[in-house]
């Protein structure tokens, strides 16, 4: 038997019991009263009728046991509401009955943990995490256990995935496993060291903007022929790239890329240091030939 406790809840939970060769026809789940440590005997002890096959005589409340509940063959779970009592020790027995007797499981405490405290404020900035890739920076959580836990939230507020663990600080498109394209959104909440977690946070940040990649595969500054060359735009989930091309300190206005893959500037001389312009989604990376 095992137990997950926060304040006001404790959920008891246990593997199937073995009937040998007869069905199980159920179980009694016990809360014991205050102090109590041993299973329950008399009339708060399950039993069952003789001679076999008999009939199952439900354990009553009162004496050392403080509740009773219920459940059928195929139940493994039991939450019990009414201990509300933080860093107070609740013990617990469970039977299981079939037509022949009553088995239990040894008694086990549980202890209810202080519930996690709520997140207050998430400090986040967008930046640049190399030269290839815009990404938002979560700077500091404001937090109210010493565990977190962060999850993806799309458009519309549904949670998307698991949530995963991180120290409060940290890159969102890594934290997250998003693609790239994407406007991420998220939300955090505090959990304790033995695994119970605080409500989420509500939806970060306000303007959520999209993680962008500016990786230009086989992006290459031919000077015999002054042309920046690449095989494919940026992959942003369809985000569309504009590419310009220039030198350095040179007077004029940018050349537009003349193909989808490449950006000529025929008067570009050897020596001169040029330079590779993406925009997407209203950011500008910059690639230099030296």
């Amino acid at each position: 038997m095992t137990g997950d406790a926060l304040a006001g809840t404790v959920t008891v939970s246990w593997a199937p019991f073995n009937g040998n060769g007869d069905a199980i026809g159920g179980y009694f789940v016990q809360r014991l009263a205050d102090g109590q440590t041993a299973v329950p005997s008399g009339p708060q002890a399950c039993s069952v009728t003789s001679p076999a096959p008999g009939g199952v005589v439900a354990p009553s409340s009162g004496g050392t046991v403080a509740e009773v509940v219920q459940v059928g063959p195929d139940a493994s779970s039991v939450q019990f509401t009414g201990t509300a009592t933080e860093s107070t020790r609740y013990s617990f027995v469970v039977w299981g009955y079939n037509r022949s007797a009553c088995v239990n499981t040894e008694v086990a405490g549980i202890v209810v943990r202080p519930a996690p405290g709520a997140i207050g404020t998430v400090d986040s900035h967008m930046d640049w995490m190399n030269v290839e890739t815009w990404d938002r920076y979560i700077d500091r959580v404001d937090a109210g256990g010493p565990r977190l836990q962060i999850v993806a939230v799309d458009a519309n507020g549904a949670q998307i995935g698991s949530p995963t663990e991180f120290k409060g600080t940290g890159w969102l498109r890594t934290l997250l496993n998003r693609p790239f394209g994407e406007a991420a959104r998220f939300q955090v909440r505090s959990c304790t060291v033995w695994g119970s977690c605080g409500p989420w946070s509500a939806i970060f940040p306000a303007d959520a903007q999209p993680t962008l990649t500016f990786a230009l595969p086989s992006r290459l500054w031919n000077e015999t022929t002054g042309t920046w060359s690449w095989t494919a735009a940026p992959d942003n989930s369809g985000l569309p790239a504009v590419f310009r091309c220039g030198i350095e300190g040179a007077n004029g206005q940018p050349r537009t890329a003349q193909t989808a893959t490449t950006c000529q500037i025929p008067e570009a001389k050897p020596t001169d240091r040029v330079w590779l312009d993406v925009e997407v989604a209203g950011v500008v990376a910059r690639y230099w030939n030296r």
